[in-house]
């Protein structure tokens, strides 16, 4: 973001606070059956995509979302000439698809990776980050992986193997990596789609080769 039009700490952490809370999906999504919690997210995605359109074509309600929410905005949520997505919005479609293609053990550590991880590489690096590596902060990276490995060792596993463990821990460093890729993706869509994508492709690799997409697993 432009230097002097960055989120202020108090605010970024208002805005990580919310975006932790999306942590209640995967929670509510292990709990409960498929089909429901499709439901109840597509229906919240549908909300807040109409929030998003709503903002373009009408200045006015764009001029009330601002002033309720202008606070915990980024600069180009703000100043966009076009259609905006929202990080919510980001992060309610790419749980979707995790939910809809993925094995329900993947779906939700990738949610939790997102949510969690992404919050603390976030604020940690906003705070205490020093070494910059292009937007991102070489501490927050860290946070991201510590975090993550809380992620790991807390959620449920196909067979709690050693092997298991090793490739999650990969998966977790790769996609901490493709952060500083050079793409223009929101992180609320890639980190959670690259972290699921390439665990299941190594579980099938190593360990279960009969696992695949749209498994209920």
């Amino acid at each position: 973001e432009p230097i002097g039009k960055k989120i202020s700490i108090n605010n970024e952490l208002k805005r990580k606070l919310i975006h932790l809370s999306s942590s209640g999906i995967a929670i509510f999504y292990w709990f409960n059956q498929k089909e429901l919690t499709l439901i109840i997210i597509s229906l919240m995605f549908i909300i807040s995509l109409a929030f998003d359109l709503a903002r373009f074509f009408s200045p006015k309600f764009n001029e009330m979302f601002v002033k309720y929410f202008g606070k915990i905005l980024r600069h180009h949520e703000l100043e966009a000439k076009g259609i905006v997505f929202s990080g919510s919005t980001y992060l309610l479609f790419s749980c979707i698809i995790l939910i809809f293609f993925f094995p329900k053990i993947i779906a939700v550590m990738a949610i939790l990776i997102m949510t969690v991880s992404d919050t603390a590489a976030a604020l940690y690096g906003k705070n205490f980050g020093k070494i910059h590596i292009k937007n991102k902060t070489l501490e927050g990276s860290i946070a991201f992986l510590i975090s993550g490995l809380f992620v790991i060792f807390l959620t449920p596993k196909f067979d709690y193997s050693i092997a298991e463990y090793l490739i999650a821990i990969i998966t977790l460093i790769i996609t901490c990596l493709s952060e500083y890729l050079p793409y223009d993706i929101d992180d609320n869509v890639t980190v959670p789609i690259i972290f699921a994508s390439l665990y299941l492709i190594l579980i099938k690799i190593f360990l279960y080769n009969d696992i695949c997409l749209l498994s209920v697993v």
